[in-house]
């Protein structure tokens, strides 16, 4: 019995995040047009920091009292509660074995570079949030808000913020960052394809460096490239911009081969998830061998998935203060993300220069070093293979790939 649940993932319910609600993460891909987070992460835990105090009290009546009380508490308490609550909110082998944090003893935080992330929003009610309140340009294509807002009930946006820019407790991949943030998908983490494709091009008007998108959408089998998002990400790589999403959470037995859109399109740099011992997690989806257009093969560096990251239990911010742990290509988008914010502050020319020029070339670069500076899992096919991608990111690797270069 217990090996045929074992595929079941854990999610709390958002009112009562003590109640764990076990769903098979298959059910939740549906074959539609719209884009969603929920396949591509969600979160799995709660995490509250406890705060202790080092100052000795003698015992006294309400000590006692207050004692007891306690050891009721934790009597009453589902063990996941109480074990969730003495960790320590920490992803730090994450970034570690990323490069991440190598690259930023290097001096490199992402200062000048403008970053774009669309996703459900984002709540700034958060000690390691605090410094983007003031400084972060916030565009709603759900409602109309004009103050930062996260749509999803489990901070969806909040977290992958988070493991970006985070600087408190938390220190995301590059907190130093010219940040924008787009409500693109509402509570029920889904969007349609114009929301999507006008997000992208709102990114686009003011002149972002990077497009993070931790969501996706279904392939057309008969016409992969044809929608709206996918149309806004060529004129996005056309000026240079650079594109990462998801590839997408519908690996396993049932995968159909195919990574989310828009991270199908050739240019986007497309992301899966790691283990930390580096294999890759069970749900990261497949690349497919054909870019669609007839039965022309994709090239390298653009073959899918372009590269993995770490994303399985990964530690970010989330609403009142408190942390959530989350598992998914969501996470791993990020940290790609971040270590490409890091390489474009340590080589400003490979930024867009928005004087109309094609661009195009450099996103070539990026991807070719990219690709040469990835670490290969023992397991996997060379040069690519179609779950590991090149291999797993190597932030410094990366930047050293391209160090020097003046222009592209």
């Amino acid at each position: 019995m217990a090996r045929e649940l074992k595929h079941l993932e854990l999610i709390p319910e958002p009112n009562e995040p003590r109640i764990l609600t076990a769903v098979d993460p298959e059910t939740l891909y549906d074959e539609d047009d719209e884009f969603r987070t929920i396949t591509t992460g969600w979160p799995t835990q709660r995490i509250a920091l406890i705060h202790v105090s080092n100052r000795r009290v003698r015992p006294s009546g309400l000590l006692l009292f207050l004692t007891m009380a306690v050891v009721v508490w934790i009597l009453l308490q589902p063990i996941y509660t109480i074990l969730d609550e003495v960790q320590t909110p920490d992803s730090e082998w994450a970034y570690n074995f990323a490069g991440i944090r190598q690259a930023q003893e290097l001096g490199f935080t992402g200062d000048g570079v403008k970053v774009c992330i669309i996703d459900t929003g984002v709540n700034l009610n958060h000690p390691d949030l605090e410094h983007l309140q003031g400084n972060i340009i916030y565009k709603d294509f759900v409602s109309d808000s004009i103050e930062p807002v996260d749509y999803a009930e489990d901070g969806h946006g909040t977290l992958i913020v988070g493991l970006l820019a985070a600087d408190g407790v938390l220190k995301g991949s590059a907190p130093g960052v010219e940040l924008m943030v787009v409500s693109a998908l509402g509570a029920d983490e889904m969007g349609s394809d114009k929301a999507v494709s006008d997000s992208i091009l709102w990114c686009k008007s003011r002149n972002a460096d990077i497009i993070s998108m931790s969501l996706g959408g279904a392939q057309d089998i008969e016409d992969p490239l044809d929608n709206l998002a996918v149309d806004a990400v060529e004129q996005a790589l056309n000026v240079g911009i650079f594109v990462v999403a998801a590839a997408g959470n519908d690996g396993g037995l049932n995968d159909d081969g195919r990574v989310s859109v828009p991270a199908n399109v050739p240019g986007v740099i497309a992301v899966g998830a790691l283990n930390s011992d580096g294999t890759l997690w069970e749900k990261s989806s497949r690349g497919d061998n054909l870019a669609g257009y007839g039965d022309n093969p994709r090239n390298l560096p653009h073959e899918k998935p372009e590269i993995t990251a770490p994303g399985v239990n990964v530690i970010s911010t989330w609403v009142d203060g408190k942390y959530t742990s989350s598992t998914g290509t969501s996470d791993s988008t990020v940290f790609v993300t971040g270590a490409l914010a890091l390489l474009l502050e340590a080589n400003p020319s490979l930024k867009p220069t928005w004087d109309n020029t094609d661009r195009s070339n450099c996103i070539f670069m990026v991807k070719e070093a990219l690709m040469e500076s990835a670490i290969p899992y023992q397991a996997q096919a060379i040069p690519h293979d179609d779950r590991y991608g090149y291999g797993a990111l190597n932030a410094v690797g990366w930047m050293d790939s391209l160090n020097g270069t003046i222009d592209c």
